[in-house]
């Protein structure tokens, strides 16, 4: 039986001959035993044509398992990206996602954050990967909030969280689900989930997030 790999992002990288290679995330796959049997998922590469795929790490739980994201090259020559699951692991026996980083000049692999621990307990399993919105300062969001990892102290703290109530059996924390980008304006923008409580309690659509990553930590961002 084949099995199809999710493919969460792919960027083009210049290997140290040169030649330009597509790297990748694969939610699932890999040689490690996962969900359903389909594996923890994979950091994959291939050649300028797309062929020749190799994986060049494989997710094993402890460590992250299903990369959700982009994978993004960020200004130190290193990848970064996030799993949904892994890493840090609840009473309950559930785990929230990390932050990982891989040095392609090295092939060496870290778990740089663990989500639902620490000075962030809240952010946790994060669906989107990162993005560089200020040279060394990379911004994601996961759960109710969105974080900051700073590449040069390797220290990742809460930029902003989205302000969280319920009113109602259908009302859902305003979690942020989608990629987030940096605009022309110099803000970052996101959204969140459907059944999310912003702007306003009702129809509980979800909205656009707006967050000036110059701004001091834990601000609210502005809501649309």
């Amino acid at each position: 039986m084949k099995t199809k790999l999710l493919i969460t992002f792919l960027l083009v990288v210049n290997s140290l001959s040169a030649q330009k290679e597509f790297w990748g995330l694969a939610n699932r796959g890999g040689t490690a035993t996962g969900n359903l049997g389909l594996g923890y998922g994979a950091i994959i590469k291939t050649d300028a044509s797309g062929a020749n795929a190799q994986m060049v790490h494989v997710f094993d739980s402890i460590n992250g398992m299903q990369p959700n994201g982009r994978l993004l090259l960020a200004s130190n020559g290193k990848l970064y990206g996030t799993t949904y699951f892994g890493g840090n692991v609840q009473l309950n026996g559930n785990t929230d996602g990390v932050l990982f980083e891989y040095d392609p000049i090295g092939n060496e692999f870290s778990v740089v954050s663990l989500f639902g621990t620490g000075d962030f307990p809240t952010i946790r399993n994060p669906k989107c990967g990162v993005i560089e919105a200020l040279e060394g300062q990379l911004f994601g969001a996961a759960g109710v909030g969105i974080y900051k990892h700073n590449l040069t102290d390797e220290e990742t703290s809460l930029a902003a969280l989205v302000t969280v109530s319920y009113t109602g059996m259908n009302a859902f924390p305003n979690s942020i689900n989608g990629e987030l980008m940096k605009a022309s304006d110099g803000y970052i923008y996101g959204t969140t989930k459907n059944y999310s409580m912003c702007p306003a309690s009702s129809p509980y659509m979800g909205c656009i997030v707006r967050f000036n990553p110059a701004t001091p930590t834990s601000t609210n961002p502005k809501m649309h």
